[in-house]
């Protein structure tokens, strides 16, 4: 049973190559596939309950609940961060990967209501959640390759009280 709930909960953190990857907890994908059948769910309840009467608040159920589902759903295989001895891959909705080098970047900036962290190269970003399994690793691995102390990036875990390892 543990570890059926250990492959279910923990996401794989690193890659054939010994590279970490960032990604989504599992249990988003659960809430999506959960919305994602509740918004199909709703939808027909009602119209096998009521007939045609109320279609229209069977529709707005069906988006209400299916859109985020599926975001959550795409999410936890999109939101992928792959930080690499020479730079950070990240996937994109497209299947296509952004890919930043550690010398490249020029601006890391710290979003306090949407919870992320844009890194920058001036053309190109990469925007890694806070919320992103292995999401500690970024920041000791910015340090290692940017040669700049944690303390210094203006990232979450430099402020007090707000450590996530």
């Amino acid at each position: 049973m543990v570890s059926f709930l250990r492959v279910l909960f923990i996401a794989p953190r690193t890659t054939v190559e010994d590279h970490s990857v960032l990604v989504l907890p599992r249990f988003f994908g659960l809430f999506g596939v959960a919305g994602v059948l509740g918004g199909v769910a709703i939808p027909l309840s009602v119209m096998a309950k009521n007939g045609t009467a109320h279609v229209g608040l069977a529709w707005l159920g069906l988006l209400f609940f299916t859109v985020p589902g599926l975001y959550l759903v795409l999410g936890t295989y999109v939101h992928q961060v792959t930080l690499t001895p020479t730079g950070l891959q990240r996937r994109s909705w497209f299947g296509g990967t952004t890919t930043l080098r550690w010398s490249q970047i020029q601006t890391v900036r710290f979003h306090e209501v949407s919870q992320q962290v844009v890194l920058s190269d001036g053309t190109r970003h990469v925007r890694c959640h806070v919320y992103l399994r292995g999401f500690e690793r970024l920041g000791q691995t910015m340090s290692q390759q940017m040669g700049q102390p944690r303390a210094e990036l203006t990232l979450p875990w430099s402020r007090p009280g707000m450590m996530l390892e």
